[in-house]
């Protein structure tokens, strides 16, 4: 049996990726970068925090210039990255190498200094092409970094402004005035940098340093709506619901027009099943952003749960209008398609996936659903093993390719398959069944009622396995015992006329002619068209 394992990809909560995957080889490479802050004579007692505002713009010169490398990296892998992409991955892996090198001038007479930093920040090519195999948790990040971004621009800007100010300003008093805005600045500088230590903690999955991190955040600015948002983002990932949404909840109430706050909180109500919440906080986050590519995608989820087809689409085809890369919204929008029949229009969404995302398991396994289901088994292999490769340890992949082998008559595959699948979960019923098919195949009849009993055990309402289970005992001859068999799957599944053929089977070898005609009888009355029924009748009621 195989198994369909259409499992919608949601744009989860917008935090930075995890990589999961490495590269065999690693090219790094150097990238210089210049930073320059000028500040009021009156500043130079304490220069620290100039000094890592200088350093920060030379990171950003260096990343600027890196961007051409990442390009060239992802051409070389065919993989197609936007430019927020590679803002975000440059904004997590560009690291400062060596110590960065400062230089102070006076300028203005004496009003002001000069301060330049220097510095090379090194990228690794591995660590682009990692970030493109967990493209689920890049698209996630983008987003989130952008608002990091916008907000860090905006006080660099009045920083500048206000420094160049407070040198051609003479009044004392106005000097002051201007003073107390710097110093305020300085804390939202710092309360940004406790903020992109968080988001860096949280992108190694750390998420208790990175809630200590905005925490930190929010002690410099208790209205700090950003640290909110990816604080409920971290405990989300910690799987504290009730806390995640209180951080949403606040993130909100600091700022009614936070997006993505209300989006993090609409994924929130979608994972405690409040579906109705949850797409009012995406309809919101659309309102503010009408170009809310994730928020569409996910609305499309939510509306697919409720059994809203119709918006489900309309909500995938919006998020690929907006974004034409969102492999995401093609894969789901693929799977929609097979939900309703449509497997030739489902193969285009998932092959477009694929072209844009090669390194997500589930866009080959759910394809070779596809070439299963259109009589392309030998592709569906193909695609499953690739799934495999990327995942080694995609149960769900290995059972069908074990079923496909068996269907196929390479036991010895199939068997091996199911054995791989087992031993990563072995609490999966379908496994068991599927390996005693292959066992039952072999003639191995007593590991394929220990495989077929096992799989009972783990689950009793797991009707077929009575089924297969039942045929083995009749092939011993245990006719008692598959007639009890037969019957547990009659009481599962009292509309399927296999049943029944199969228990008239048992009685007809026991001799019990009256019950045998009884199950044919009601074979055909389930169904009037099933030959062996009606051959095993005829040939019951001519004796």
């Amino acid at each position: 049996m195989i198994k369909k394992h259409w499992k919608t990809i949601m744009l989860g909560s917008l935090l930075i990726p995890t990589l999961l995957f490495s590269t065999a080889s690693t090219e790094s490479q150097l990238f210089e970068g210049t930073g320059e802050l000028v500040v009021g004579e009156d500043f130079k007692g304490d220069l620290t925090l100039a000094y890592e505002r200088a350093k920060e713009k030379a990171l950003r010169s260096a990343r600027l210039k890196a961007r051409i490398f990442v390009h060239s990296v992802t051409e070389s892998h065919d993989l197609i990255a936007t430019e927020d992409e590679i803002t975000t991955i440059l904004a997590n892996k560009a690291e400062v190498s060596g110590k960065p090198e400062y230089k102070v001038d006076q300028i203005g007479n004496g009003a002001g200094v000069l301060i330049t930093c220097k510095l090379q920040a090194m990228v690794d090519d591995s660590n682009v092409i990692d970030a493109f195999k967990d493209r689920k948790h890049l698209e996630q990040s983008v987003q989130n970094n952008k608002g990091f971004e916008e907000r860090r621009k905006l006080t660099e800007e009045e920083y500048d402004k206000l420094q160049k100010q407070y040198i051609e300003t003479k009044d004392p008093v106005e000097r002051q005035k201007i003073r107390e805005q710097i110093e305020k600045n300085d804390s939202e500088f710092t309360a940004g940098q406790y903020l992109e230590s968080g988001n860096r903690y949280a992108y190694a999955k750390m998420y208790d340093e990175a809630i200590e991190e905005y925490k930190k955040a929010l002690k410099i600015n208790p209205k700090y709506s950003w640290a909110y948002n990816n604080r409920g983002n971290a405990y989300s990932d910690q799987g504290n619901l009730n806390q995640a949404m209180s951080d949403y909840n606040k993130a909100i109430e600091l700022d009614p027009n936070n997006a993505v706050a209300y989006y993090n909180r609409g994924l929130a109500y979608d994972d405690q099943g409040n579906l109705d919440q949850a797409i009012r906080d995406y309809n919101k986050a659309i309102e503010i952003n009408p170009n809310y590519y994730a928020a569409y995608n996910n609305r499309g989820l939510a509306y697919k749960k409720q059994g809203n087809s119709t918006q489900a689409m309309s909500d995938y085809n919006k998020a690929i209008t907006i974004d034409p890369n969102l492999a995401t919204a093609y894969y789901n929008r693929g799977l929609l398609y097979c939900m309703l029949d449509n497997n030739t229009q489902a193969m285009v969404d998932f092959n477009k996936a694929i072209e844009l995302d090669p390194n997500t398991p589930e866009h080959f396994y759910d394809r070779g659903i596809v070439y299963y289901e259109q009589g392309n088994p030998n592709l569906a292999i193909s695609d499953w093993t690739e799934a495999i490769e990327i995942n080694p340890k995609y149960v769900e992949a290995y059972g069908n390719r074990g079923f496909a082998y068996y269907e196929q008559g390479n036991l010895d595959q199939a068997i091996k398959d199911c054995n791989t699948a087992i031993a990563i979960n072995p609490q999966e019923p379908l496994l068991y069944m599927n390996r005693g098919l292959a066992y039952s195949s072999q003639g191995n009849q007593v590991q394929a009622i220990a495989d077929f009993t096992k799989a009972i055990d783990l689950d009793q309402n797991f009707a077929e396995t009575y089924l297969h289970r039942g045929k083995v005992y009749l092939d011993q001859g245990k006719l008692n015992k598959a007639i009890e068999d037969y019957a547990r799957y009659i009481k599962l599944m009292p509309n399927d006329p296999n049943g029944y053929n199969a228990r008239g089977d048992a009685y007809s070898e026991r001799g019990d002619i009256i019950q045998a005609i009884a199950d044919y009888q009601k074979a055909l009355e389930l169904d009037p068209n099933d030959e062996d029924a009606r051959n095993n009748l005829n040939r019951l009621q001519q004796k």
